[in-house]
């Protein structure tokens, strides 16, 4: 049986629209792989769901969880292959995926092609804290064209894609001012940004620490194109916004996946290098995903919120 939890329509995330469902698992079509749900992510995404304004989600009602590592329980067909070609998919192989909604489950069914291997040595926990916020913080960076040297601002720079975007940047020799709450400026600090309270003048705080201005600043949060961030003596810096991460799937789904899996393997890489750290900032039962969806939009966590299955 497969345990899920299905969004009906629109409402707060306690409300009544929000429900476990148990069904049967459906018969296994070939290249489609059974996965037991290690861990699954909940996002800002997620949230936007729950209120219905989220760009291109599906109709309700919907099983919403836009990423999940687990472990493969059932394969169809004979040869199935790893996405890259290079290894076949076995019983017992943790493995992740970017799915866009259907993650929040205790088991789900995938297409064998949308699976990316994860690491030996890489926890499932562990691995979900890189996926889509991962991927996500790697392509702001890239659009960025950040080099050694420059100054950028990571603003939320405590939360999933924000500490990431901190970690990455710091990789590639960028000096990171990192905007967050007064109680996450500790956090910001272990990463490696200059702490910057986000309830101060940030536009004077940027141009004292960064006289010139910054190359960057990075704003995931934010929805539209970026734009000049200003202060009263003028410049700081030009704003990155978040990336639309399933721009192209249905234009070109090949393209778009090996794309997706290239990021994937990207950032999988950097974590098992000590590169980046996985932060959880807490996890709860599939059962409890009122309470962290509430938990997640409270300002409180830093890192990632995880959703893990139900113990029996």
């Amino acid at each position: 049986m497969i345990t899920e939890v299905v969004l009906r329509g629109v409402g707060e995330p306690a409300g009544p629209r929000l429900r476990l469902r148990t069904r049967p698992v459906p018969p296994l079509l070939a290249g489609q792989v059974l996965v037991r749900v290690e861990a699954a992510g909940v996002s800002r995404a997620e949230r936007q769901m729950c209120r219905g304004t989220y760009r291109d989600q599906p109709p309700f009602p919907f099983v919403p969880g836009h990423d999940v590592v687990g472990v493969v329980d059932t394969l169809a067909g004979v040869g199935t292959q790893a996405p890259d070609g290079s290894q076949r998919l076995a019983v017992g192989q943790r493995v992740a995926a970017l799915t866009g909604t259907g993650a929040w489950a205790d088991r789900l069914v995938l297409a064998a092609d949308d699976l990316v291997a994860v690491p030996d040595g890489l926890h499932g926990t562990e691995a979900e804290t890189v996926l889509v916020d991962g991927v996500t913080a790697r392509r702001m960076l890239a659009a960025a064209h950040v080099s050694d040297g420059d100054t950028v601002v990571v603003l939320g720079a405590a939360d999933a894609v924000g500490s990431l975007l901190v970690q990455l940047a710091r990789h590639v020799g960028a000096r990171v001012i990192g905007v967050a709450a007064a109680y996450h400026l500790p956090y910001v600090r272990e990463i490696g940004a200059i702490p910057l309270d986000r309830d101060t003048d940030v536009a004077a705080g940027i141009r004292r620490i960064a006289p010139r201005g910054a190359a960057a600043v990075f704003d995931h949060a934010a929805d539209g194109t970026g734009g000049p961030v200003c202060g009263p003596d003028g410049l700081v810096g030009r704003t990155v916004t978040s990336v639309d991460l399933w721009s192209g799937r249905e234009r070109n789904p090949r393209s778009h996946r090996a794309e997706l899996h290239a990021d994937l393997h990207a950032v999988f890489g950097h974590l098992a290098a000590g590169e980046i750290t996985a932060r959880i900032a807490r996890a709860f039962p599939l059962s409890q995903i009122a309470e962290a969806l509430r938990y997640a939009g409270s300002g409180a966590a830093a890192g990632k919120v995880v959703l893990l299955p139900d113990t029996a």
